[in-house]
């Protein structure tokens, strides 16, 4: 089936507005912020018999008041029609065309997919199938082009709107995954093809502990992170918010003005010693909630994809479903299939300062050697090159972690640096951290490592063509052999998504060195 949305012209916003029984409303902060904000709320709860929802209007009602006292000027939609839903987002795009400011959609309500587009469903909608949903609903991606074509500088997309629904048929259930935009931060209520709670409360269970979060002044990332480690908590792992940013500023709901830091190195080194305390505390626990707690306080913190990697453990997600539109939740599961014997070859070029001749060419074995609890230890060997070898590990919910450093066998890292997310891959994923390492006669090293899945595309290998995730990795390390220069490794990988390593790596040293790595084949036993 291919069917095509009722497109949302940029002439249509520029005609004259009707209101259609919106209500336009003015944030009252005490502090107007700097920067022009507008959001379009709308939540929908009075659908027809069995579709009815509980939450979503009280959703909107609350989000609203909080949006208003951060300085936004809200724009709210109640049980609306698709007409005052169109109408709502021309309002939208008038108020931020041209200004600068910063965009925001919030929909609490039905949603669903067809062919890999989201759309919201208004109250009057009659769907009997799947063909009725183009032209009886709102597709997500006409608000995204108003937002873009306002050239807003910024634009938040929020939907919790994957509550299941009773008219749904396959390829019809849960949201698809859509990266986000340019300057587009957007979050779903729950992992796409899934389904959200409605809640039993007030309100629903995503839209609870957004609320909570909003109001503290913090970064953006911080205040999903703590939103989805509160709803995977709470709803014991039914439910996991998913996220996709491509924002390149900080950006408070809480905070009058930018986020900024006089001097991030100090602030890094307090940061980090504060968190490696905290850290060295619970390293051994196998208590989750140790963990909840850490994340909750240090969301991106600086050890915090090693404390999501022991979460994963304690308390892993065995419930999500895979579906045509979430291909990669099989990421959780997919390390599960290695096993002692498995290999990989692959072949590491190394290039002369010039970055084009080629200086040395050998190829490495990648084996994973033995099972150590729940972790799958590698031992990379290089053919025919003097080259100490690595070990590192596969954790069983899906990280690569380094455990020894490449060029010199008996140094550790610790905490261990994670090569991967212990999640989902996922475009706009971010992570930052730092280790500690020290080798026999050396004095003690320091590492940053800064990781960022950049985009999907497609890479050729030795093995064969493979759609992939770009993940981008910069490390720059200070003290031990380095003394008081610091020493950059930048690295770019590519992945496919169900099998957590690298088909490619390109490698970057700050001394002017390139080295290229391909996946050559794979023997699983």
């Amino acid at each position: 089936m291919n069917v095509q949305p009722k497109s949302f012209s940029i002439q249509k916003m520029l005609r004259s507005l009707v209101f259609m029984g919106v209500a336009l409303t003015l944030g009252a902060a005490a502090q107007a912020p700097t920067d022009l904000r507008i959001a379009l709320v709308i939540g929908n709860s009075a659908y027809p018999g069995r579709m009815a929802l509980t939450n979503p209007a009280n959703d909107a009602t609350a989000m609203s008041a909080a949006l208003k006292s951060m300085g936004f000027t809200v724009i709210e939609a109640k049980d609306a029609s698709r007409a005052q839903m169109e109408d709502a987002i021309q309002q939208m795009f008038s108020r931020l065309k041209g200004k600068q400011g910063i965009g925001m959609l919030y929909y609490a309500g039905h949603g669903l997919q067809v062919d890999w587009k989201n759309y919201m469903v208004p109250v009057d909608a009659k769907l009997q199938s799947s063909k009725d949903v183009p032209t009886q609903t709102v597709d997500v991606g006409d608000v995204i082009e108003a937002l873009k074509a306002a050239g807003s500088r910024m634009n938040v997309i929020v939907l919790d709107a994957c509550r299941d629904n009773p008219f749904a048929e396959k390829g019809v259930k849960g949201l698809a995954p859509v990266d986000a935009p340019v300057g587009t931060f957007l979050a779903y209520a729950t992992a796409p093809g899934n389904v959200a709670e409605d809640g039993t409360g007030s309100n629903g269970l995503y839209t609870k502990h957004l609320l909570a979060e909003l109001q503290k002044p913090v970064g953006i990332e911080n205040v999903f992170k703590r939103v989805r480690l509160n709803v995977r908590k709470e709803s014991e792992g039914r439910q996991i918010p998913w996220e996709s940013t491509s924002l390149e500023e900080d950006f408070s709901f809480a905070a009058n003005k930018p986020i900024t830091v006089a001097n991030k190195e100090a602030k890094r080194e307090a940061d980090f010693s504060e968190q490696k305390t905290a850290w060295d505390k619970i390293k051994d626990s196998t208590n989750v909630n140790d963990f909840y707690d850490f994340l909750t306080k240090y969301p991106s913190g600086l050890i915090a994809e090693i404390a999501q990697v022991r979460l994963e453990k304690l308390n892993p997600v065995t419930n999500l479903a895979i579906t045509e539109s979430n291909q990669n939740a099989s990421d959780y599961k997919q390390l599960r299939n290695f096993k002692v014997g498995d290999s990989w070859r692959t072949s590491y070029t190394i290039y002369q300062r010039d970055m084009k001749t080629v200086g040395t060419q050998f190829d490495i074995i990648h084996t994973i050697e033995k099972q150590v609890g729940d972790n799958l230890v590698i031992k990379e060997s290089p053919q025919g090159f003097l080259m100490p070898s690595r070990t590192s590990i596969i954790t069983p919910e899906g990280a690569l972690v380094s455990i020894k450093q490449f060029m010199t066998a008996d140094t550790e890292y610790s905490p261990p640096a994670a090569q991967l997310p212990a999640k989902q891959l996922q475009v706009g994923y971010k992570s930052t951290a730092r280790v500690e390492f020290k080798s026999s006669g050396s004095s003690k090293e320091v590492g940053d490592f800064e990781m960022h899945v950049t985009k999907k595309e497609k890479v050729r290998v030795p093995l064969g063509e493979f759609e992939s995730y770009l993940v981008e990795r910069v490390e720059n390390s200070r003290g031990g052999l380095f003394k008081n220069s610091t020493d950059t490794i930048r690295t770019k990988a590519w992945f496919r998504g169900d099998l957590r390593i690298p088909l490619k790596n390109e490698i970057f040293w700050s001394t002017n060195g390139r080295a290229i790595q391909e996946l050559i084949s794979v023997n699983l036993n």
